[in-house]
């Protein structure tokens, strides 16, 4: 039911070079610190869009990343760098050429 409310929001945040990530834990913009300092290390994370490659919806627990032009992106990375600054990183959305859809990271 979630992931239905969210639509209309994400498609307006969401481009083929973003992926969002629903993320249990963030309260503040200031969880964006620990978040941008892990996800800022990944080759495929363009630092130069959003605030250094992040952005963060509070309000709806979004980690937004900004991949690079022509980069393929590697979304178990990105869940790994948020759970290393200390959040719970639950699924992610995609833009998949036609419209927003959840995903859920593949375990390892």
């Amino acid at each position: 039911l979630r992931s239905l409310m969210l639509k209309p929001l994400l498609i307006k945040f969401i481009f083929t070079n973003q992926i969002a990530v629903f993320t249990k834990g963030l309260i503040c913009s200031s969880c964006a610190i620990g978040i941008r300092i892990h996800s800022k290390k990944l080759d495929f994370v363009d630092t130069k869009k959003l605030s250094k490659g992040t952005d963060l919806d509070i309000k709806n627990q979004l980690v937004i990343v900004a991949i690079k032009e022509g980069e393929t992106y590697d979304a178990n990375k990105v869940r790994d760098a948020i759970y290393k600054a200390g959040y719970d990183p639950v699924h992610y959305y995609a833009w998949d050429g036609e419209a927003v859809s959840m995903k859920n990271f593949t375990q390892e």
